[in-house]
């Protein structure tokens, strides 16, 4: 004890005791010791200080953000949202039964005369062999 008290406080007892780690070695020195003590006493002064401005930077924080509180669920909103989704889906299926019966029909005969084009013209190097068959493939 007597060689703790011939030294002065290092910056880790000192940190220590700032943060409430209090051995009754350095609080003897600290009673005996002037130069410690007042280093002790600055210190604690700063961090108080530092303290209160960081509280009270924290409250000018608080006091200035606006807190809006959730406005109430506008029901016709989402009505609204759900008519529109539905308008979107149904169109189509009520454009397409409304189509001209007679366009079906006509797309079907169009793919008929397609069909036989495609089926009646040959390839020019299988012309020859196209002239030894008849033209009528289907009987």
């Amino acid at each position: 004890m007597s060689q703790h008290l011939s030294r002065h406080l290092s910056q880790e007892e000192i940190d220590g005791w700032l943060i409430g780690d209090r051995p009754a070695e350095v609080e003897s020195h600290l009673t005996s010791c002037e130069d410690c003590a007042e280093k002790v006493a600055g210190m604690g002064d700063s961090l108080a200080l530092f303290g209160s401005a960081v509280r009270s930077w924290g409250q000018e924080q608080m006091g200035s953000t606006r807190v809006f509180a959730r406005p109430a669920i506008a029901w016709w909103r989402i009505g609204l949202v759900f008519a529109t989704l539905l308008l979107l889906v149904a169109m189509p299926v009520v454009r397409h039964r409304q189509a001209d019966p007679n366009t079906s029909v006509q797309d079907e005969v169009l793919l008929k005369k397609v069909q036989q084009e495609i089926s009646q013209s040959v390839p020019a190097p299988l012309e020859p062999l196209a002239k030894l068959m008849p033209n009528d493939l289907s009987r």
